[in-house]
């Protein structure tokens, strides 16, 4: 079997496979991330209890906040334009998940949609989810937030390079054999 026809074989073999699971993977966090959201809202209009969240937090525009409320808020370490509800001293957990979001999170927060993001802190994998809450009619102020540990979003992105890597090294070993046989093959043809 010639050589480039074995490439072109595992090549594509490689790409079929790779795009079936990353499509698979994305529906995974697609469900994951309305999961969540859907889980956030519902307590939100009083369906369920807090007690199922490790942590809730208040992000709002600074546009937004009347004078008077600005005492109970202090500056995010998410975005230089959101204010967040003030938090006991003792829970440093919060502040270190936003610091470790802020890298990333910018680009998402002026949309106002709902969103969930991952981040490790302290060892330990943590979801934030947001859902987009506001004051009067139609209006988009900021986010409910609830932070909760929790490693699924990394446990999908895990399986889904861990798959990838053994496609690619079964594939490779695949190439070997081929080729190995039709060198084998063209060798002992030469002898006889």
């Amino acid at each position: 079997m010639k050589t480039a026809i074995v490439h072109a074989i595992a090549g594509v073999i490689i790409v079929v496979v790779s795009v079936a699971y990353y499509l698979k993977k994305e529906t995974k966090l697609e469900k994951y991330e309305l999961f969540s959201v859907k889980k956030l809202e519902s307590t939100k209009m009083g369906v369920n209890g807090l007690d199922s969240f490790e942590y809730l937090g208040v992000e709002i525009n600074k546009d937004s906040l009347v004078v008077r409320d600005r005492e109970n808020f202090e500056q995010s370490a998410l975005s230089s334009e959101f204010m967040s509800k003030k938090r006991d001293d003792n829970n440093k957990t919060i502040a270190k998940i936003n610091a470790s979001l802020s890298k990333t999170i910018f680009s998402k927060l002026d949309k106002y949609k709902p969103f969930v993001m991952t981040t490790r802190v302290d060892g330990k994998d943590f979801t934030a989810t947001f859902v987009p809450i506001g004051f009067g009619a139609n209006a988009n102020n900021g986010y409910l937030v609830c932070y909760r540990k929790d490693n699924t979003l990394v446990k999908i992105e895990r399986d889904f390079t861990e798959k990838i890597f053994f496609i690619i090294a079964a594939t490779l070993l695949f190439k070997a054999l081929l080729m190995g046989g039709a060198a084998y093959l063209q060798n002992k043809k030469r002898q006889s």
